[in-house]
C-alpha cells in the first residue's frame, strides 16, 4: 500500500502540474466551442474564456520553456543522459507533432469551407423570398378582410343604426373575428360584440395616430403582435361606417390562423438566425480558427512537456547508471540509491549495484593483500638495510623493483631513478661506464642462469676502483620468476689478503738476504785489505773501484732489506696526544734547503691527535720524500703540508707541484711494489697506507696536470 501511495506520490509530483494546466486550458477551450454555438452568450463569455485558455497556454508555454533550458543547459554540460533525452524527446516530438499539424491544416481547411457553405447566396435567396411569401400571404389576408368588413358595414347599415350589438355579433361571425367593436367620431364605444364569455373583458382601443386616420376616411388593415392576454399575432381592422345619423369607425380584431402561425414564425426566425449568423460570418472564422490553433497549440505544448518528462522518467536509470559508472571510475564505489524500474533497466540497476558490491569486496581484499605485501616488503627492506651486502631484486622482466642503501654505495649510482625499469635500457641516461659494463657482464647470467651463481668483478667508481663479489639466485620456483643479487665490496678482503702475502714474502726475504749480506760486505773489503798492496798501482785502482761498487751494491740491499722489514712488521703503536701542527712544523724545519720550498698552511684549531709520533713521522718523511723526488727535474721543489680540523677528524694533506700521475693511479698506486719511479721499491705508500689503517684512518689521492695531493683522515678528538 505504501509503495502504491509513493508511486501515486511521485506521478502527482511529476505530472500534476501539467496534467492541470493542461485539464483548466482544455475546459476553457471547450466552453469557448459551447459559446460559438450560442449568439446570445458570445459577446458576453468569448473573451473571458479566451484569455482563460491563453493564460493556461502561456503557463504551458513557461513551463515548457523552463524545461527546454534545463535540459539544453544539462546537454551543455554534458550531465549523463541529457542528449538522449533530448534525442528522444524532439523523435517523439515530430512523431507527435507532424500528425497534429497535417490534421490541423486539412480541419481548419474544412471548417472554412463548411462556414462558407452555409452562408451559399441561394439558401440566403430562398429564405428572403419565404419570409416575402409569408408576408404577402398576410398582406393578402388583411385586405380581404378589410373588403369584407367594408361588405359587411354596407349589409349591416340598417342594423347599426337600429340595433347595433346585433349588426357587431353578426360582422364577427362573417369576418370568424375575435372581437368587433364600434366606436363614434369622439371616440365613444357605442357597441361591442367579443367570442369571449368574459362579461368583464374590454375591447382593444383603438391607438389614437389609427383613429386619426379611419376618421380621416383612410381605413386601416395590418397584422400586429400582441402580449397580453396571450403572446400572439392578429389583425387589425379599423374602417369608416355609415349610420343615419353620423358616421361610426368599426374595428375588428381577426386572429391568425394555426396553419399560417408557425410556418410563418419558423420562416421568420430561420431568416433572422441566417441573418445573424451572416453578421459575424467573419468573425466566426477568426474564432473558430483561433479556437482551432490554440486546441492544436495546446495539444502539441502538453505533448512536447509529457514526452520530455516520460523521456527524463525513462533515462533516469540510465543517468543514474552513467553517474555510477563514473563514480565507480574515479575510485568512489557507492552503489546506487534511485528508486529501481521493475523492467530492464531496473535489473540493469540491481545488476550494477551486485557489481559494485563485488568490486568493494574485491578491493578490501585486494587492500589487505597489499598491506599484507606491503608489511613484508617493509619487513623485507629493514631486513635488507640492515645487511652490509647490496641487495638488488628483479622482476621476471629484468625490471629493478627493490634494492638497499648499501647498493647504492657500492655501485654509485642512484637506483631510484631505475625503479620499475630495466637497467640496461637507462645506461645511456645513467652515463655511468663502470656500471654500464658491469650490466653487460651480468645481463647473460640473468638471462642463462636457472640455479645460484656468483662472479667477482673489478668495478671502476670514477677515481676509485674496486673489487665486487656478486651473488645472484632466481626468486621461487618458477625459472622466469626474477633474480636477487647480493654485490659485496671485497676490495679490503682481496688488499688484506695481499697484504699479508706480501707482508709474508717481505718476512722471507728479509731474512734470507740480510743474512749474507754482512759476510759478503766484510769479505770484499778484506779482499781490498789483502792484495791491495801486492797489486801494481794500476790493478789497485781497479780493485778499489770493484770492491766500492761491491760494498755499494750491498748497503743498496741493506737499505731494501730494511723496507722489506718495516713493511713487514706490524709493531703496535704507541698512541699518545700528539700536536700535530708541531708535528709538521718539525718535518718542515728538517727538510729546508735551497732549491725547495716547503710551506705549512696548519689550522690553529687544531688539538692534540691521539696517534704513535713515530710512525706518523715515517709517515709524513715518505710522502715528503716521494714530493720531492718528483719535482728533482725542475729548479724549485714545491711541497705544502696543510692539516684541517674538526670535531670529527683530522685531515693531513701533502701537495706538490709535480707532473701528476696517470689517472688510473689510485687503484694500484698503495700497492706493494707499485712505483712510478726508476730507483723506487714500491713500498713507500704502501707502509704509508698501512700506518694510516694502523690509526683507524683512510688516505685518499688527489692528482692532475698540476700536482698531486695526499688527503690522510684521522679521528679527532676536539674542535676549538
Amino acid at each position: 500500500m505504501a509503495k502504491i501511495a509513493g508511486s501515486l506520490f511521485n506521478l502527482l509530483r511529476q505530472y500534476g502540474a501539467i496534467t492541470a494546466v493542461s485539464v483548466l486550458t482544455l475546459v476553457a477551450l471547450v466552453m469557448l466551442s459551447q459559446s460559438l454555438q450560442q449568439a446570445a452568450t458570445f459577446a458576453e463569455s468569448y473573451m473571458l474564456l479566451l484569455m482563460i485558455a491563453i493564460g493556461g497556454l502561456v503557463v504551458l508555454l513557461t513551463l515548457l520553456m523552463r524545461t527546454v533550458i534545463k535540459l539544453w543547459r544539462s546537454v551543455r554540460n554534458h550531465r549523463p543522459g541529457s542528449r538522449i533525452t533530448l534525442r528522444l524527446a524532439g523523435m517523439i516530438t515530430t512523431l507527435v507533432g507532424v500528425p497534429i499539424l497535417i490534421i490541423y491544416l486539412f480541419a481548419l481547411q474544412f471548417i472554412l469551407q463548411g462556414i462558407d457553405a452555409w452562408f451559399d447566396v441561394k439558401t440566403e435567396t430562398a429564405l428572403k423570398n419565404a419570409t416575402e411569401v409569408v408576408q404577402l400571404t398576410f398582406d393578402s389576408r388583411s385586405r380581404n378582410l378589410l373588403k369584407l368588413a367594408r361588405e359587411g358595414g354596407t349589409l349591416f347599415q340598417n342594423d347599426l343604426d337600429t340595433s347595433p350589438a346585433v349588426a357587431l355579433e353578426k360582422l364577427r361571425a362573417l369576418l370568424d373575428a375575435e372581437e368587433v367593436s364600434l366606436y363614434s367620431p369622439d371616440r365613444q364605444l357605442i357597441a361591442f360584440s367579443s367570442a369571449s364569455t368574459d362579461v368583464n373583458i374590454l375591447p382593444q382601443p383603438i391607438p389614437d395616430n389609427l383613429f386619426r386616420q379611419v376618421r380621416n376616411g383612410q381605413p386601416y388593415a395590418a397584422l400586429e403582435a400582441r402580449e397580453k392576454p396571450a403572446p400572439g399575432q392578429f389583425f387589425r381592422i379599423v374602417l369608416p361606417v355609415e349610420r343615419s345619423s353620423d358616421k361610426a369607425l368599426l374595428q375588428a380584431i381577426v386572429p391568425v390562423p394555426d396553419q399560417l402561425v408557425k410556418p410563418a414564425e419558423t420562416t421568420e426566425r430561420a431568416y433572422k438566425e441566417y441573418l445573424q449568423r451572416a453578421f459575424l460570418r467573419e468573425p466566426l472564422k477568426t474564432a473558430l480558427t483561433l479556437l482551432l490553433s490554440l486546441v492544436v497549440l495546446m495539444a502539441l505544448l502538453s505533448a512536447l512537456l509529457f514526452s520530455i518528462q516520460l523521456v527524463q522518467n525513462f533515462t533516469r536509470p540510465i543517468r543514474a547508471l552513467t553517474l555510477g559508472t563514473r563514480q565507480v571510475a574515479a575510485g568512489r564505489l557507492k552503489p546506487l540509491r534511485d528508486e529501481m524500474p521493475d523492467n530492464e533497466l531496473g535489473e540493469l540497476l540491481r545488476s550494477f549495484n551486485n557489481m559494485v558490491e563485488q568490486i568493494k569486496r574485491a578491493r578490501r581484499t585486494a587492500r589487505i593483500s597489499h598491506q599484507q605485501s606491503e608489511l613484508q616488503k617493509s619487513y623485507l627492506q629493514t631486513i635488507i638495510s640492515t645487511l652490509s651486502s647490496g641487495v638488488l631484486t628483479l622482476d621476471a622482466s629484468g625490471r629493478l623493483r627493490l634494492y638497499n642503501v648499501q647498493a647504492e654505495e657500492l655501485l654509485g649510482v642512484q637506483l631510484n631513478r631505475l625503479v620499475g625499469t630495466r637497467p640496461g635500457h637507462r645506461l645511456d641516461q645513467l652515463q655511468h661506464a663502470g656500471f654500464a659494463e658491469l650490466w653487460h657482464h651480468l645481463e647473460p647470467l640473468l638471462d642463462k642462469a636457472a640455479g645460484p651463481w656468483q662472479v667477482q668483478m673489478t668495478y671502476a667508481d670514477g677515481p676509485h676502483t674496486r673489487i665486487l663479489l656478486i651473488h645472484g639466485a632466481p626468486l621461487g620456483e618458477q625459472p622466469r620468476g626474477g633474480h636477487v643479487l647480493v654485490i659485496d665490496d671485497i676490495t679490503d678482503l682481496i688488499q688484506a689478503q695481499r697484504n699479508a702475502a706480501w707482508h709474508e714474502v717481505a718476512r722471507r726475504l728479509a731474512h734470507e738476504i740480510k743474512n749474507p749480506l754482512t759476510p759478503i760486505q766484510l769479505s770484499a773489503e778484506r779482499l781490498a785489505f789483502k792484495l791491495a798492496r801486492h797489486l801494481p798501482e794500476s790493478e789497485r785502482s781497479l780493485l778499489e773501484k770493484l770492491t766500492q761498487t761491491i760494498v755499494e751494491q750491498v748497503q743498496t740491499m741493506q737499505a731494501l732489506v730494511d723496507a722489506f722489514t718495516d713493511y713487514a712488521r706490524a709493531p703496535r703503536p704507541e698512541k699518545q696526544p700528539v700536536d700535530v701542527n708541531a708535528l709538521l712544523d718539525s718535518m718542515a724545519q728538517l727538510y729546508q734547503r735551497p732549491g725547495l720550498s716547503l710551506t705549512l698552511d696548519a689550522d690553529p684549531h687544531c688539538n692534540n691527535l691521539h696517534a704513535d709520533p713515530n710512525r706518523l713521522r715515517q709517515l709524513l718523511h715518505n710522502l715528503i720524500k716521494n714530493a720531492i723526488e718528483v719535482q728533482e727535474n725542475q729548479d724549485t721543489a714545491t711541497v705544502t703540508l696543510s692539516t684541517r680540523c674538526d670535531d670529527a677528524e683530522v685531515v693531513i694533506s701533502v701537495c706538490d707541484r709535480g707532473p701528476g700521475l696517470p689517472p688510473d693511479a689510485a687503484g694500484w698506486i698503495f700497492q706493494p711494489y707499485a712505483t712510478g719511479k726508476p730507483q723506487g721499491t714500491g713500498l713507500g705508500l704502501a707502509i704509508v697506507k698501512k700506518i694510516v689503517e694502523e690509526h683507524n684512518g683512510t688516505i685518499e689521492l688527489a692528482s692532475g696536470p698540476n700536482g698531486t695531493c695526499f688527503h690522510i683522515q684521522l679521528p679527532g678528538q676536539t674542535h676549538t
